[in-house]
C-alpha cells in the first residue's frame, strides 16, 4: 500500500550537510502507522480510547505538514498567495474535522476491547519522526533549518499522499458509529448519552427521548443505539470532505525537484536567519498542537453521537 508515495517522490540530488534528517525513518513510521491503524479501524470491535487516539494523531499529522509546507510558501518556491488563500485553510479545516472526530469518542464510552499497544506505539513513533524534521527543541524549526534537514519536495510529497490516503481512515470512522452499535459493541454512561441529546443551545430536544430517565438517575451503563449516532457518522462524513478538498488543493503544488531548489539553496544564505522567530502559521499550529496530545483539551459541542 506504500508503493504509491515511493513511486511519487522526486529523484534525490546528492546533498552534504551534517544536520540531514534520514527520510526513511519518517516513510517507515508512516508506513507503519497506516497498516496499523487500519488494523485497528477494522477490530472486531476497535476500543473507544484507540478510535479517539487515531484521530488525534490525524490532527498533528496535518499539522506538521502545515509546517512543512509553510517553509517553501514563505521562500516563493511555491506561490504563497495561493498557499494562504487555498491550502492553509483547507489544512486548518481538516485539523479542526480530525479534532471533532476525536471528541465524538468520548472516553466515558467503551467497547469491550482493550486499548491497543501496536496503535499506541505507531502513534509514537510517528511523533519521534515528525519531531526529528519539525521541531528545534521546545519551538518550530524555521524553514531554512526545514531546508537543511531534509528535501522539501521528498517529504511534502510522502505528506501529501498520507493526506490522500486517510481519506479512507475517514470513511471507516463514518461506518464505525452504527455498526458497533448495531452490533451492541458500544456502551455508555446514560447521563452522557442524555447530555449528547440536548441542543448546542442547552434546551431539551422537542423529541422523545431514547434514554429513560431512571437509566440517568441510577448512573447505569447502558448500550447506545444506532439512532443515537447519527451525529458521529456526520461529523466523520464532514471530515472526509475536508480532506477531499485538501487533497486536491495539495494536487495543484508543484513540487518536483527544481520547484524547491530555492529554499534548498539558499539555506546556507540565509544561515544569518535561524536566530529569526518562526512565521505567524507556524506559531498558530503550534497553539494548535496541543490538543492532539490532550483529549481533555478537545471539545466540540454538538457534533458528538
Amino acid at each position: 500500500m506504500w508503493a504509491h508515495c515511493v513511486a511519487r517522490q522526486p529523484a534525490r540530488e546528492p546533498r552534504q550537510a551534517a544536520s540531514d534528517v534520514d527520510l526513511d525513518r519518517l516513510a517507515q513510521a508512516v508506513a507503519q502507522w497506516e497498516v496499523t491503524a487500519l488494523r485497528v479501524l477494522h477490530a472486531q470491535p476497535p476500543s473507544v480510547r484507540d478510535l479517539a487516539g487515531i484521530a488525534h494523531t490525524e490532527q498533528a499529522l496535518l499539522v506538521h505538514t502545515a509546517v512543512l509546507l509553510n517553509a517553501p510558501a514563505r521562500a516563493s518556491a511555491i506561490d504563497s498567495g495561493d498557499f494562504d488563500r487555498q491550502i492553509r485553510p483547507r489544512l486548518e479545516g481538516a485539523q479542526a474535522a480530525w479534532g471533532d472526530v476525536a471528541a465524538s469518542w468520548p472516553a466515558q464510552m467503551r467497547t469491550s476491547a482493550p486499548p491497543s499497544i501496536a496503535g499506541v506505539d505507531a502513534s509514537a513513533q510517528l511523533h519521534r519522526a515528525l519531531d526529528e524534521i519539525t521541531r528545534n527543541g521546545n519551538a518550530w524549526a524555521t524553514p531554512v533549518q526545514l531546508a537543511e534537514r531534509v528535501h522539501l519536495a521528498e517529504v511534502v510529497v510522502l505528506l501529501r499522499d498520507v493526506v490522500e490516503a486517510s481519506g479512507s481512515r475517514a470513511e471507516r470512522f463514518a461506518e464505525l458509529p452504527a455498526e458497533l452499535s448495531r452490533a451492541g459493541h458500544l456502551q455508555a454512561p446514560a447521563r452522557l448519552l442524555a447530555a449528547m441529546e440536548r441542543h448546542p443551545n442547552g434546551r431539551e430536544s422537542e423529541t422523545e427521548s431514547a434514554v429513560r430517565a431512571s437509566d440517568v438517575v441510577n448512573k447505569r451503563i447502558i448500550s447506545v443505539q444506532p439512532e443515537q449516532t447519527t451525529a458521529a457518522t456526520a461529523t466523520a462524513r464532514h471530515l472526509r470532505q475536508q480532506l477531499t478538498s485538501l487533497t486536491a488543493a495539495l494536487e495543484t503544488l508543484p513540487l518536483g525537484p527544481k520547484s524547491l531548489a530555492a529554499v534548498e539553496s539558499g539555506s546556507s544564505a540565509q544561515a544569518a536567519a535561524r536566530e529569526v522567530q518562526p512565521p505567524a502559521l507556524a506559531r498558530v499550529h503550534r497553539e494548535r498542537l496541543a490538543p492532539t496530545h490532550d483529549r481533555k483539551a478537545v471539545r466540540s459541542a454538538g457534533r458528538r453521537f
